[in-house]
């Protein structure tokens, strides 16, 4: 008998966080079969790029209101 996606949702939150990441890397490559291997692999260097700056407490972060206000002028800008 087939197992249902809630069965299969349930045992797959089981799985200890780094599992479960790689698990959601695997089912969503298997979206779109025409991705980029090398970009990929760039999307992948800049993540852990970034991961080890915030680890370090390298980064500055902008609270999101700050973004969006910004973006909102630029955008009144071209109108």
């Amino acid at each position: 008998m087939a197992r249902t996606l809630t069965q299969i949702t349930s045992d797959a939150m089981k799985l200890p966080p780094k599992s479960r990441g790689k698990l959601i890397d695997r089912l969503f490559n298997t979206l779109d079969p025409t991705v980029d291997a090398d970009a990929d692999a760039s999307w992948k260097a800049e993540v852990s790029r970034r991961l080890e700056m915030d680890r370090k407490g390298d980064l500055k972060y902008v609270p999101a209101e700050a973004v969006l206000s910004k973006l909102r002028r630029m955008l009144k800008k071209l109108k």
